[in-house]
């Protein structure tokens, strides 16, 4: 049972009890039992953020940035998915074929936007910095598929997992496969700018106490897991509702996930 519930039901309570007594010793009592439960508010909201027990509400819209990372599908789309990711977990490789279903069903309607969360920073990192270099090239598609196929999948091919394939070496040699210009692609893969875009779309998930992949946030609302296909399309519907509801009432079409998500969204877990 809930912090919230009691303060609830112990509010009620007093309410209950005020009939036989003074206005203002009811307003009293209920002013110090309020700012009581709001310090047990503070105290176990520390103690589950200190946990990593706190996790977005799959009913709020939170706010979730997207300027300067790639995307499928066009900017003004009525629906946008961010995917949370790192190229070390394999669940983020089971779900690949279920956004690539999910971009096929709704296509112009749905925007797909990939951002680095990462995990586990000894194996991540690299490929995630080598992903960024390929992004400034305009060329994130081709490398990510490459990393996840002849990377990845090849890593966890064997009896046991071999980690330089998804290291600096085997990342150039992707590289080159990909068509990117290679004196650019060292500079990017190993300078400050990448590292920032890293740490960036890391924080982004961070701020909302997320720390598993893959995450999903649909026009601001989370998802976790490689979950079915419905149960993305159900939020993804539900979404699109809201969208064109709000298009019709006046919002801009445009810009409305940067309108009513990322400037109207929540920037924390409560």
């Amino acid at each position: 049972m809930s912090i919230r519930f009691l303060a609830v039901a112990a509010l009620a309570a007093v309410g209950a009890t005020a009939c036989g007594g003074s206005d203002a010793g009811d307003k009293a009592a209920y002013e110090a039992l309020n700012a009581r439960v709001g310090k047990l508010e503070d105290k176990l909201r520390r103690v589950e953020k200190a946990a990593g027990l706190l996790e977005p509400d799959p009913a709020v819209t939170y706010s979730m940035p997207v300027e300067g990372y790639p995307a499928d599908g066009p900017a003004g789309a009525r629906v946008t998915l961010v995917e949370g990711f790192e190229y070390a977990c394999p669940y983020c490789y089971k779900v690949r074929p279920t956004v690539a279903e999910l971009k096929k069903r709704y296509g112009d309607k749905l925007r797909v936007v990939y951002k680095q969360l990462i995990i586990h920073q000894q194996v991540a990192v690299v490929p995630g910095l080598a992903a960024c270099a390929a992004h400034r090239q305009g060329k994130y598609g081709q490398m990510s598929d490459l990393i996840w196929e002849e990377g990845f999948a090849k890593a966890h091919a064997g009896e046991e997992f071999d980690p330089s394939l998804l290291g600096p070496e085997k990342m150039k040699e992707l590289a080159e496969k990909a068509g990117l210009d290679l004196a650019r692609y060292e500079e990017d893969a190993t300078g400050e700018w990448c590292m920032d875009w890293l740490r960036e779309s890391h924080t982004s998930f961070a701020d909302l106490e997320v720390n598993a992949t893959p995450a999903f946030f649909v026009n601001g609302r989370f998802l976790s897991g490689a979950l079915p296909v419905d149960e993305f399309a159900q939020l993804i519907d539900e979404e699109l509702d809201k969208a064109d509801k709000a298009i019709a009432a006046g919002a801009k079409a445009d810009s409305y996930y940067q309108d009513q998500v990322v400037a109207k969204g929540k920037t924390e877990v409560e």
